[in-house]
């Protein structure tokens, strides 16, 4: 049931957020972006939490994502 739950849940996300704002290109971009960097923060906080870097590789990785 909660996998039926998270998987609608996701289907709103990807299909109804774009429709709503389809004729608002300013608004979906930052949608984007905004889904786009929280993907990637999570990556580098998952890293942290395995413990398998430490500080200096984590903020040149990061820093690499922004470039």
């Amino acid at each position: 049931m909660k996998i039926l739950g998270v998987c609608l849940l996701l289907a709103v996300y990807l299909i109804g957020v774009p429709y709503l704002w389809h004729d608002s290109p300013y608004h979906l971009g930052v949608i984007t972006t905004a889904s786009a960097l929280s993907l990637v923060s999570l990556g580098v906080w998952l890293t942290f939490m395995i413990g398998r870097i430490n500080i200096g590789q984590g903020a040149f990785a990061l820093l690499g994502g922004y470039v």
